[in-house]
């Protein structure tokens, strides 16, 4: 090959390992929501009822969304789940034939989405009551799900991540 022919040809290897190893070349890096990344789920089982105002001490700081929602005074947390989780695995709490579970799916910064379902066990079979995605943009915000009669009282489940 001619010397000439040779200059160019040695620049665009030194060029192409350059931008090689520097990573240009490759793909665009997963976002954290594909790499691993990790939520922390909170999911709350609360019964709630209008025949006395006694609110759980760990139900203090969510007891005025949950009486102005359901206009109910009283509120006794029956299970609480709090679990760091990888993205596409539920986190789920059961009471007596109720089921909810809570999966983050995507995770935005401050934002991480989560699909809610709370199913009903009726007989051999699951009666879905609850099937949706939300979006919680605000770390550690509860939502609140639910108003299912439980004998005299209330089921409501309370579902975040951050």
């Amino acid at each position: 090959m001619k010397p000439a022919l040779l200059r160019p040809l040695a620049l665009w290897l030194l060029l192409s390992s350059v931008v090689v190893l520097s990573g240009a070349a490759r793909p665009p890096a997963q976002t954290a929501a594909q790499e691993g990344a990790k939520a922390e789920v909170q999911l709350l089982v609360i019964r709630a009822t209008d025949k006395n105002d006694t609110v759980d001490p760990e139900l203090r700081e969510i007891a005025d969304m949950l009486k102005k929602q359901y206009r109910l005074t009283g509120f006794k947390l029956e299970t609480k789940v709090v679990k760091s989780v990888a993205l596409n695995t539920a986190v789920t709490a059961t009471h007596k034939n109720y089921t909810a579970s809570v999966t983050p799916t995507k995770r935005e910064e401050r934002k991480v989405e989560l699909v809610v379902s709370v199913t009903r066990r009726e007989g051999d079979k699951d009666r879905v009551l609850i099937d949706k995605s939300k979006t919680h943009s605000t770390q550690g915000k509860l939502a609140l799900y639910g108003g299912f009669r439980d004998g005299d009282d209330t089921l409501i489940f309370a579902a975040g991540a951050k």
